[in-house]
This record gives C-alpha cells, structure tokens and sequence, in this order.
C-alpha cells in the first residue's frame, strides 16, 4: 500500500511539473523586416525566411548588416534594400546560397525593387 501511494503521488507531482511548465516557443514562419539598421545587425538562417515589408536602410558609418548563409530574404513588391553609410555582408555558399526574391506567391523577374549601395557605403565585391 505506501509503494502505491509513492508512486500515485510521484506520477501526481510529475504532472504537476509537466503542466505548469513553459511552452517551448515555435520559430517563426519568417520574420518581417522593415525601416533603420542603425546598429549592426545579422539576420540568421534560424529566423528565414527575412520578408521585407518596407524599405530597409542600413545606414551609418561602421553599421554592418550581415546575412548568414542559407537566409532567404523576400521583398514585397517594389521595395529596396538600401545600403548607405554602411555594410552589407552577405557571403553564401554552394551548399547554402543566400536568395534575394520575390515574396509575391509565383516569383517572377521585376517583382520586387532593388539592393541599392550609396557612394557613401562600402562598394559591393563578388567572389568567384
């Protein structure tokens, strides 16, 4: 009988614990992006797909914005990406490319606006 009821209360506690637990909190679908990078700022392969919702500007001196490899970033039709005073870095690889297109539901060429680098910002390069 107390080995019953040892185990009846263990089980007892052992739902009480699992009930007023903390749900695990689900990745987003994607992340919505829009307005200043004023800050440097990375956008990861765990929160893609990046859905840009207005115009994003990276701007001041020294303000990077770097795009991990395998990040899929989406733009909403004719918005921008606009580097000014600042970076972008955004090295994908052969296994895991970095895609700039179109968030509409069938993609298609002109869809979307333009990446858009000021005299001021750092020049884009392209590695072979």
């Amino acid at each position: 009988m107390k080995r019953y009821l040892s185990l009846t209360l263990s089980i007892l506690m052992l739902t009480l614990l699992m009930l007023t637990a903390p749900a695990s909190q689900a990745r987003p679908l994607s992340t919505d992006v829009t307005g200043l990078i004023i800050s440097s700022t990375t956008w990861t392969a765990a929160n893609s797909p990046y859905i840009v919702k207005g115009t994003v500007r990276v701007q001041g001196v020294g303000t990077i914005l770097t795009i991990e490899p395998g990040v899929t970033v989406k733009f909403e039709k004719d918005l921008a990406l606009w580097i000014k005073e600042g970076t972008l870095m955004a090295r994908g690889t052969q296994a895991a490319p970095i895609r700039f297109t179109s968030n509409a539901s069938a993609p298609a060429a002109g869809d979307w606006g333009y990446i858009h680098f000021d005299d001021t910002s750092l020049d884009a390069t392209f590695d072979g």
